[in-house]
């Protein structure tokens, strides 16, 4: 899978993972049996937005005009460059933000946001108890996966 991350460079000021060590985490993700039906040829995009930018567009596609950490579009079509299956938008100042009520770093933050991101394309949602409590499973265990390899 090609993965384009953009904006990394504008949000220099925080301690944010390099676009290598970004590309090496999705890899690792990517390589669980959940996501075994993505082409290889696939493109990922990954952006990271200002505050502002990630609330606008919450508010067009969503309907809510907040600031939110995470939004995940499926996009599915033909480029170019080749299939793009989908696109992760990262607000840092919202991770950053987590991370502190977590009592994490910035670094996990964002790596579980793009997990949750991944989840969101492949459809999985969490808009009731249940939904929710099968996406918490899914994220840990991907988590567990990435970082101690545990299937």
């Amino acid at each position: 899978m090609k993965i384009d991350v953009l904006g990394l460079e504008e949000e220099a000021d925080q301690a944010l993972p390099s676009e290598e060590d970004l590309c090496l985490f999705l890899n690792k993700v990517l390589q669980h049996p959940i996501f075994s039906s993505i082409s290889s040829d696939a493109i990922l995009s990954i952006a990271f937005l200002n505050e502002e930018t990630i609330k606008s567009i919450n508010a067009v596609y969503r309907d809510k005009a907040e600031s939110t950490d995470v939004l995940s579009f499926n996009i599915d079509e033909s480029t170019p460059e080749g299939f793009l299956w989908g696109e992760i938008l990262i607000s840092p100042s919202k991770a950053y933000q987590n991370a502190q009520k977590k009592s994490c770093s910035l670094k996990e933050e964002i790596y579980f946001l793009l997990i949750h991101g991944l989840l969101h394309l492949k459809g999985f949602d969490h808009q009731d108890l249940e939904q929710c409590k099968q996406m918490q499973n899914f994220e840990d265990l991907l988590l567990n996966f990435t970082y101690r390899g545990e299937n």
